[in-house]
């Protein structure tokens, strides 16, 4: 049984989770980075420097905008090539997302460094947190080539069909900024600047496995200098592909500038540290589900072209089911522990812990349902329906919340700001739930249709 054959012969379960559990790996590392990182300044520096951390956020979402674009492109054209049996035109295509992402990181890196403060300013940060945000800062934007670099070839490490190395990529840097975060910030007491330190250090890390591996006889696709450099055809499909998620992400960008904002006027200092804490806490939470998301995308689009309908039924009902269990379990655990969730942050500040607790336990009400409605997003994707994939992203990361943002606090005070969440998901799952059932129903629909034949 060869490896395309498998997908539609082989345990549904065992599928599932030989495609995913790489991915989910890989994403729960890839997400320690900022769990870890409020952890060790929070209880090293104090709720000040988590309030700088999280609002440099959208400028970091912004930069990491740049890594979606050229590394999901790159990858996907990558793909397209070698299975076109083209490896010349796939290694060219390596050579070009190189050259992007050096150029786009040299560009921004210097943008930042000449207008941080202004920056930071309409941003929002004010006062000690303008000035712990940019001394972080400072040192962070050195360390966005090697972040760009790294995300970029993984994906094209993935593309190539290595998705154990891509994994083993993000584990190693986030297992280095573990062990630098507490020598920096605690040994060497260089406070939220050593913070910054461990990142940029984990990420030149990722880096250099990353280039080592396409420079050694371990990849398919080597890295030859004479690729890198600007091809217009291969980089505008590159582009092209990676668009969508690029503006993606920008207008998360967009929302956590207004998060930020709104927290700040409603609740100050401490409850953007509060919203710092259970953003990446819930975000820890939901890794497995995209892991999930990422595995079971070419499972389900396989056997929808396949036409063996009732087996995609079947793979998407448990792909909901799985990251439901997921979702639901990391609900329970957060609502019953939310003062030892705070506390993992910071111990001493009372205030805080306050704040935090309440406000956990209110944006956490929608966790529950949030897992299907991402399955059913990665679902529409892998059957070439794009449009409603974006629709179901859009009303739960964008539309619902802008309104809900700007009028709720109006009644509600910081309460409101904390509900946005709950009240855009469960919106939005009315939707998503309407897309379900009439997609379930068509799934059968078809199954008759080809056993009637």
């Amino acid at each position: 049984m060869n490896n395309i054959n498998r997908l539609e012969t082989e345990n549904i379960d065992s599928l599932i989770w030989k495609f995913s559990l790489p991915a989910i790996v890989g994403m729960v590392a890839n997400a320690s980075y900022n769990v870890v990182d409020r952890i060790f300044v929070g209880q090293g520096v104090g709720s000040n420097a988590i309030s700088a951390i999280t609002m440099t956020f959208p400028l970091l979402m912004f930069t990491f905008s740049f890594a979606m674009l050229f590394g999901i492109g790159a990858g996907a054209v990558v793909s397209l090539k070698l299975g076109e049996k083209q490896k010349n035109m796939a290694e060219k295509a390596l050579g070009n997302a190189v050259f992007l992402s050096i150029s786009t990181s040299l560009v921004l890196s210097f943008l930042y460094y000449f207008f941080l403060e202004l920056i930071m300013r309409f941003l929002g940060a004010k006062g000690e947190i303008l000035t712990l945000s940019a001394d972080y800062l400072r040192i962070v934007i050195w360390g966005i080539i090697f972040q760009i670099v790294a995300f970029v070839l993984n994906a094209i490490i993935r593309g190539e069909g290595n998705p154990r190395i891509a994994m083993f990529t993000m584990i190693i840097g986030a297992i280095g900024n573990m062990i630098l975060d507490p020598i920096f910030i605690f040994g060497f007491r260089w406070g939220i600047k050593g913070a910054a330190f461990a990142t940029v250090l984990a990420q030149i890390i990722s880096a250099i496995w990353v280039l080592v591996y396409f420079l050694n006889q371990k990849s398919y696709l080597k890295l030859y200098f004479k690729n890198i450099h600007l091809d217009k055809t291969i980089s505008k499909q590159i582009v092209g592909i990676g668009f969508s998620p690029f503006i993606m992400h920008i207008a998360s960008s967009g929302i956590f500038i207004l998060l930020n904002s709104s927290f700040l006027y409603y609740g100050g200092s401490t409850a953007v540290a509060a919203m710092g804490i259970i953003n990446s806490t819930v975000m820890f939470i939901l890794m497995p589900v995209f892991g999930l998301n990422q595995g079971i995308q070419p499972i389900i689009g396989y056997n929808y072209g396949a036409k063996q309908f009732t087996r995609v039924k079947k793979l998407l009902s448990r792909g909901i089911m799985y990251a439901s269990i997921v979702c639901f379990a990391g609900f329970v655990l957060l609502i019953s522990f939310p003062n030892d969730v705070i506390k993992l942050f910071s111990s001493n500040d009372l205030k805080l812990l306050e704040v935090g607790r309440h406000g956990l336990t209110i944006y956490v009400l929608s966790l529950p349902i949030i897992g299907f409605q991402v399955i059913l997003g990665a679902y529409f994707q892998a059957i070439g329906k794009p449009l409603k994939s974006i629709i179901l992203t859009l009303t739960r990361q964008i539309i619902f919340i802008i309104p809900l943002v700007l009028i709720l606090p109006h009644f509600l005070g910081l309460d409101g700001l904390w509900a946005f969440a709950p009240f855009a998901d469960y919106l939005a799952a009315v939707l998503a739930l309407i897309f379900l059932i009439y997609e379930l129903n068509n799934l059968k629909n078809k199954s008759l249709l080809i056993i009637n034949k």
